[in-house]
């Protein structure tokens, strides 16, 4: 069976820019690199990242705001926020 931290990096995995925040064990965020992003990343791209790293932390940190955030998210990152939503887990 699939651990939390198993099924998170099957979502982050289907998000191909989002690999490259983690450290390479999978230990880790690389907030300072996500933070010093967020302001070069495309709008669907900085939504997808403040959502991964909230479930990540177990905490909205980087502010992820469904109503703002939502509707930037494109077509393959919504089919991960929507299984998420309907199974929450937090690694």
């Amino acid at each position: 069976m699939a651990t939390n931290k198993d099924k998170f990096f099957e979502m982050v995995n289907r998000v191909d820019f989002a690999r490259r925040y983690w450290d390479e064990k999978g230990e880790n965020i690389l907030l300072e690199k996500v933070e010093n992003d967020l302001g070069v990343l495309s709008s669907g791209e900085v939504a997808a990242l403040k959502f991964l790293a909230g479930v990540w932390l177990g905490k909205n940190s980087l502010g992820f705001d469904f109503i703002d955030d939502f509707s930037s998210l494109d077509r393959r990152f919504l089919d991960v926020y929507k299984q998420w939503v309907m199974e929450p887990f937090f690694p």
